[in-house]
């Protein structure tokens, strides 16, 4: 796993007798991978949801999973949502917006877009700090990931404010602590496993001698766990 600049890395990687290369990373350059990959080396974007064809690449479908938070949002009767989102910069952070933006927007809620910065449990603090100004104040929060969820959920509950009585929020990824009592996480969990196996199965028949074995299904479904951050508003808004 790589930082933010993976143009400086993967030219590094250059210098170095390296058979094959699995980058995972949530700000990427593809143009970087494929110039590495036009020179021998089987790359492999590692939850990295890419339209280019010609890059081997392998995640959660984030279209799918968001769509489904969003569409359990509207079916419970919320509709004053925003979305806590990474960097901007960030592809992942970009695909999963759009996706909700785009599934919210078809049962006619619109999608306020709230940057957080990062992916992290402070990003999310933080934000819960700007929705405590907000008015008038989202009844729920959709974030781009599981950290900035617990962070929101944190910072809005120390300010008072109930979830998800007051704010429903939602996240993404699945990590272990969503599903703790604290958190009690609606999110969309991602097949950790079963994608890396993939991968490494992947990477195996590159480093085999043969072509390899292309990528049939680029993406994999997450799982939605509905649990006890998302209130039913349908008789308070009905």
């Amino acid at each position: 796993e790589i930082g933010t600049d993976l143009g400086r890395v993967l030219r590094a990687v250059r210098s170095y007798q390296v058979d094959a290369l699995v980058v995972s990373a949530m700000i990427i350059d593809p143009s970087a991978a494929a110039s590495l990959q036009a020179s021998g080396v089987p790359v492999l974007m590692f939850n990295y949801q890419g339209d280019e064809a010609s890059l081997p690449s392998m995640s959660v479908d984030a279209d799918d999973g968001m769509a489904q938070l969003a569409r359990h949002l509207l079916d419970t009767g919320h509709n004053s949502i925003v979305f806590a989102g990474g960097p901007r910069s960030s592809h992942a952070d970009r695909l999963r917006y759009r996706a909700a933006a785009e599934a919210l927007a078809a049962g006619g809620v619109p999608c306020r877009y709230v940057e957080t910065g990062e992916f992290t449990y402070d990003a999310g603090l933080a934000t819960a700090a700007r929705l405590l100004a907000a008015e008038p104040r989202p009844d729920a929060v959709m974030a781009a990931s599981d950290a900035i969820a617990f962070g929101v959920i944190d910072g809005l509950r120390a300010a008072g404010v109930a979830v998800p009585g007051d704010v429903s929020v939602t996240g993404f990824d699945g990590l272990p602590q969503a599903a703790w009592k604290a958190y009690d996480l609606t999110t969309v969990e991602q097949p950790v496993d079963e994608l890396v196996g993939r991968a490494s199965r992947w990477i195996l028949s590159a480093l085999g001698g043969d072509e390899p074995v292309p990528l049939a299904e680029r993406t994999m479904p997450g799982v939605l766990r509905l649990r006890g951050t998302v209130a039913d508003r349908r008789v308070r808004n009905g």
